[in-house]
């Protein structure tokens, strides 16, 4: 499934942001940028990765660290930089899970996720001691 939404891309510090177009790409883990926005904003590779292709294939790209800002959300993160000039900006399943978003593929829109709160955990028992049970 795919669709787009608006993301910005900054640099860690936080100081200069820059919004994008990015397509949601449920296949995708990482976030990927073509080099052609990455460049002007100064960023640079700090390593170079291999990557399964959808077809089979393993390429290695560069990769990058940048904040990633996604419905008022951020979060520092690991971003591929793409060399093809007609590649697409791609918002992977990386960013939406660590931003606490989800996909709502009814509207083909992201929403902010409601976490459930684990079972809780509580003491019962009388006066000299307790047991220690789980709430269902």
């Amino acid at each position: 499934m795919t669709f787009s939404v608006s993301i910005a891309i900054g640099t860690l510090d936080g100081a200069h942001f820059t919004e994008l177009d990015a397509l949601v790409d449920t296949g995708a883990t990482l976030t990927a940028v073509p080099l052609q926005l990455l460049a002007p904003l100064g960023f640079r590779a700090v390593t170079r990765l291999p990557f399964r292709m959808a077809d089979g294939r393993v390429v290695e790209n560069d990769v990058t660290e940048a904040r990633i800002r996604v419905m008022g959300r951020e979060t520092p993160l690991l971003v591929v930089m793409l060399t093809k000039d007609t590649a697409q900006v791609v918002l992977g399943m990386s960013v939406i899970e660590t931003l606490g978003l989800e996909i709502d593929a009814v509207n083909k829109q992201l929403r902010v996720m409601l976490i459930e709160p684990p079972l809780a955990v509580r003491l019962v028992g009388s006066r000299g001691g307790g047991t220690r049970t789980r709430d269902s």
